[in-house]
């Protein structure tokens, strides 16, 4: 059976293009969103505890970022990052990659 499954709410229009997940209740997804005023493409990260998703404070490396894919690394411990997500920024310069990593 699918079902759709309430996330939170984000300030613009938004769009999730990577999921991984360590279990079923420690799951991260990433994308982006678009806000009009003052415009702006903020990275989205959210996270899933195995009841509701929430979302995740992250780095903001320029004005238009977008996050495309994210991979759970297991086994990883305490001093070293269990996901990790890449994408690209700009600030009105050419586009830049991004990575950002967390647990």
């Amino acid at each position: 059976m699918v079902r759709k499954v309430a996330s939170p709410a984000v300030n613009g229009t938004s769009s999730l293009t990577g999921i991984a997940a360590a279990s079923a209740s420690d799951i991260v997804a990433v994308g982006s969103t678009i806000i009009s005023s003052p415009l702006s493409y903020p990275a989205v990260i959210e996270q899933f505890d195995g009841n509701s998703w929430s979302l995740v404070p992250n780095p903001s490396s320029g004005q238009f970022n977008t996050l495309k894919g994210v991979v759970h690394v297991p086994h990883a411990s305490l001093y070293y990052a269990q996901y990790w997500a890449v994408g690209a920024y700009n600030n009105n310069t050419p586009e830049r990659t991004l990575t950002v990593r967390g647990s």
